[in-house]
């Protein structure tokens, strides 16, 4: 018998409320030291015999409106737009293509050589994506 926990979803931005040029890079770097950090994690758990934990990670880069939004009792720091989107969605497509980490095209094209060959990154193109009219092209980790 399988179980299943869904938690919360988390983002995080980078290169915001400052601009970084390198935001790309941190944010896949930050992708990569999770899924380590989660392995390690499972490996106390199966020793307690518990059950393991699954994340999936989606990173898109792009633009998007941060803004406080709400009241002054109840404000919070939020961004919106296609990039955080898209970001969503890469991340609800881990378990469709087998993988805890999908990077976009956009992504991929901003990280160094280096980063590129960091770990296996493997090319998927033409994905459909609700929200999308065309196909977004992708990178898997793994």
């Amino acid at each position: 018998m399988s179980r299943f926990f869904i938690g919360d979803e988390i983002y995080a931005v980078f290169g915001a409320p400052i601009s970084r040029s390198d935001h790309p890079a941190s944010a896949f770097r930050a992708g990569l030291e999770m899924t380590r950090r989660l392995i390690g994690l499972n490996k106390q758990f199966e020793e307690r015999g518990w059950p393991g934990l699954r994340h999936g990670i989606g990173i898109h880069t792009g633009e998007a409106l941060a803004a406080n939004i709400g009241s002054p009792d109840r404000l919070s720091y939020l961004f919106i737009g296609d990039t955080v989107n898209l970001a969503s969605r890469l991340q609800s497509l881990t378990k469709e293509v087998g993988a805890e980490m999908i990077l976009s095209a956009d992504t991929f094209a901003r990280l160094s050589e280096s980063d590129q060959n960091a770990v296996e990154l493997t090319k998927i193109s033409s994905i459909s994506v609700i929200g999308k009219t065309r196909p977004v092209d992708i990178y898997k980790v793994g």
